[in-house]
């Protein structure tokens, strides 16, 4: 059976800033996905692609996610972070990439292990990334810290929406604790 081609209607592409307020996974999950709710249709004529500024680094770079994403399930979504892994050029930012990065940081700055997995660890229990950052001592102001928790907020919320009646968040967590020989409980 032949494959269909891919849809070449016009493209109608959105570029909105997006802010989360709320504090819990449920509650991120609900904001998320009442952001898409509000998307304009595409028609017969035309189709819309959106790009979400989600998280702006103090460089004035920014995380951003696309949608929709390749695989164009609905709900999907696509996080790319500006200047990552090199400036002047936007990624997405794969789960390897995330823990390759943690141990660069922790190659870069050895007395940072413990600041590091405790912030991460908040990040993960929907503490936004920038009131996480305030409250370091070594990794404060640094961008790469900054950098991989603004990424990691955003790949843990792709997780629980993508695996919405699974573990979600958890299996980011799960590789990455794997990948260090860590267990995030033993921070804070």
């Amino acid at each position: 059976m032949a494959k269909e081609k891919p849809d070449k209607k016009p493209v109608h592409a959105q570029q909105v800033t997006f802010r989360l307020t709320t504090r819990t996974r449920a509650d991120l999950r609900v904001e998320v996905l009442k952001q898409w709710i509000a998307e304009v249709p595409g028609t017969p004529e035309y189709r819309n692609t959106y790009r979400y500024d989600v998280e702006q680094l103090s460089n004035g770079s920014w995380i951003f996610a696309k949608r929709p994403a390749w695989k164009n399930k609905g709900i999907d979504f696509e996080v790319y972070c500006e200047n990552f892994p090199m400036h002047g050029k936007a990624s997405r930012p794969s789960h390897d990439d995330v823990i390759s990065e943690i141990k660069s940081i922790i190659s870069e700055k050895p007395n940072c292990e413990k600041e590091l997995f405790g912030a991460i660890k908040r990040v993960w229990e929907c503490i936004p990334p920038d009131e996480v950052m305030a409250s370091l001592g070594v990794l404060k102001g640094y961008l790469r810290a900054e950098r991989l928790l603004k990424i990691l907020r955003w790949l843990f919320i792709e997780q629980d929406l993508t695996y919405w009646i699974e573990s979600g968040r958890h299996m980011l967590r799960g590789k990455i604790e794997n990948e260090l020989s860590i267990n995030l409980n033993d921070f804070s």
